[in-house]
């Protein structure tokens, strides 16, 4: 029972990921604001939750701080770029909504309904890994993207996984309300979980002490 309750027990530990989960919701939150820092918030965000999954040590705030600067060009640039795609996609899915039944059959307006929806989903899991990518690693603009759909793609399974847990949390914030508070960070938390387990699998050093972290 004693060693339930140490500083090494599971009650512990527990607490010290709940609390890590909600100062990461929270601080990613704060700096999400402006919205024109959205990418380089959840970039730093990604940072951390891998780093506490990959049990390294730093402060959650020091190391958001960290990255968020760090990455702050790169990341505002990705997102901006996305943003404009995804925004233009929402528009033509709201102009076709306006699109009366004279001027386009149901066919028609079902096949182009259906092509905007799997741009969404592109850019969903474009989002998904683009920015826990960057978190990680240094690669140009290009080829940053490139890698995001590729491993998209190719790891389908984890992709729809990711995509789950986006479905499970926001059910739970809608059934619960009281969940919001620990929303975006878990749903971090969870993604980076899936995300690390694939990385490792390309880089396997990925995880090894840094000389910052000594």
């Amino acid at each position: 029972m004693g060693q339930f309750f140490s500083m090494d027990g599971a009650l512990y530990r527990g607490l010290s990921i709940v609390a890590d989960v909600l100062i990461l919701g929270i601080l990613w939150m704060l700096f999400s604001l402006p919205v024109v820092t959205i990418g380089a918030s959840t970039t730093a965000a990604y940072f951390v939750s891998t780093r506490r999954l990959s049990n390294r040590e730093g402060g959650v705030a020091r190391d958001f701080w960290r990255s968020f600067k760090q990455n702050f060009k790169q990341a505002t640039f990705l997102w901006l770029i996305w943003l404009v795609l995804m925004a233009a996609v929402g528009f033509n899915i709201y102009s076709m909504s306006t699109v009366t039944a004279d001027q386009m059959s149901e066919t028609m307006a079902s096949i182009l309904f259906g092509v905007q929806i799997a741009f969404v989903l592109e850019g969903y899991l474009l989002y998904t890994y683009l920015f826990p990518l960057l978190a990680r690693f240094e690669m140009k603009n290009w080829l940053l993207i490139k890698t995001a759909f590729r491993l998209a793609h190719k790891h389908l399974f984890t992709s729809l996984l990711c995509l789950a847990v986006l479905a499970a949390v926001v059910a739970l914030t809608v059934w619960t309300g009281f969940f919001i508070i620990l929303a975006a960070g878990t749903y971090i938390f969870l993604v980076s979980l899936l995300l690390m387990r694939l990385f490792r699998k390309y880089r396997p050093g990925l995880d090894k002490k840094e000389p910052e972290d000594e």
